[in-house]
Formats: C-alpha cells, structure tokens, sequence
C-alpha cells in the first residue's frame, strides 16, 4: 500500500516538474514578443529567464532593451548601469550611449 502511494507521489511530482518553465522558453517567449512588437511582454519574459540566472549579460541587454523601448526608462537605466558597472561587462559597447540616454 505504501509503495502505491509513493508511486502516485511520484508522478504527480513528474508532472509539476514537466510544466515548468525553463529559462529558454522563457527567451523564446521574450523574442517572439520582439518581433511581435509587444515590448511590455518582451520586458516580462526577459525579466522572468532573469531569475534563472541574474548575471547573464545577454539578458540583462536584452531586457534593459526591451524596457527601453517600452519607455520604462528608470528599469532600463538600472539594468544598463548593473550591466556596466557591477559586471563590468564591455560587450556591449552602445550600452553606455543608452544609458546616457536615460
């Protein structure tokens, strides 16, 4: 009997975990809406794959981008500034024209 319902446990754990969003569909997700235009989803999606990994300097990019050009400017300033000055990260050299925007 305990092994019954362990099993069904089990399974419905095995469930959970299948409908969990990943990081790359959330990426997905976020370039769809890009394309679509939607940069209020875009904001979301990216800001959601964040979670995953908060030091992806692809994604923060792409999400103070995406706040940009949703006019969220505050949020996009803070992510180009973390980008920049915490990371110190230089692949992206027109983020600091875009932070000087804000």
């Amino acid at each position: 009997m305990k092994i019954k319902y362990f099993y069904l446990t089990l399974f419905c754990f095995m469930q959970l975990w299948s409908q969990a969003q990943s990081k790359k569909a959330f990426v997905q997700e976020a370039e769809k809406a890009l394309t679509e235009r939607n940069f209020h989803g875009a904001l979301v999606y990216f800001d959601e794959a964040l979670k995953f990994d908060k030091n992806d300097v692809e994604l923060i990019y792409k999400t103070a981008d995406a706040a940009r050009q949703y006019n969220a400017y505050g949020f996009a300033a803070s992510k180009y500034a973390y980008l920049i000055d915490t990371l110190k990260n230089n692949t992206y050299p027109d983020a600091i024209y875009r932070l000087g925007e804000m």
